[in-house]
Formats: C-alpha cells, sequence, structure tokens
C-alpha cells in the first residue's frame, strides 16, 4: 500500500454487444498498471446476474443491458448524446449502494471514441 502501483483492483469489465474494440487494451492497461487484479476480469453484460453483488463494474460499449437499465432509471443520459459522440461517467450508486464506471456512446463510434479516450490517459 501507498506505492506508485495499486495492490489490487476490485472492478470488472462488462462489455456490451457493440462498440468494445479497444476493450482489450483497456484490460492490459489495467493488468499492468496494478499487481493484483479479480479474476474473471470481463464478463459479457448478458450474462451478469445480480448486478448488486458484483465487484464495481466498468460497464463498456453500446447495447449493454445494464447501461440500459441506467438510462432508464436517469442516472446516465445516452439520449443527449449526438452521433460519434461518447459518454464516461462514474455512477456512485448504479446498482444498490454499488457504483459502476460507465463508457457508451450514442452510437459505437461514440464508444470506441470513449473507450480509447479511458485506455490511453
Amino acid at each position: 500500500g501507498g506505492g506508485p502501483i495499486p495492490d489490487r483492483i476490485d472492478i470488472k469489465l462488462v462489455p456490451g454487444n457493440a462498440g468494445v474494440d479497444g476493450l482489450p487494451e483497456l484490460a492490459g492497461r489495467l493488468g499492468l498498471e496494478s499487481t493484483g487484479l479479480i479474476i474473471p476480469l470481463v464478463e459479457p453484460a448478458s450474462s451478469v446476474e445480480r448486478a448488486s453483488s458484483q465487484p464495481t463494474m466498468v460497464l463498456a460499449g453500446t447495447e449493454n443491458q445494464l447501461t440500459d437499465q441506467l438510462a432508464d432509471s436517469g442516472l446516465i443520459d445516452v439520449e443527449a448524446l449526438g452521433a460519434g459522440e461518447g459518454l464516461i461517467q462514474f455512477v456512485p450508486e448504479a446498482f444498490g449502494s454499488k457504483p459502476s464506471f460507465v463508457i457508451t456512446g450514442a452510437d459505437e463510434i461514440g464508444a470506441e471514441r470513449a473507450l480509447e479516450q479511458v485506455a490511453i490517459t
């Protein structure tokens, strides 16, 4: 603890069905910049059961049922995005008391741009 490299990252990458080509870069960065990860690091959104019992989820891409849930409940606003625009947003109480980090877009191009931004910065 206290060093420049995190001892552990308790997150799960949860991709949707599209707009996730940059996910390997993000996963690689997380793996290289920490000394511990939870396994599995990636689980498709369609197979996540009981989101409130998961570690902090990074919801990536479009066609993601969990991102849709957050939009339907008013916690994120994807409808305000224009074509090619992305959204990068931390949602403190996304699923009960569990936070989520959302990387999505109005379309696949917007989601890819947002994912690239997170992966390289």
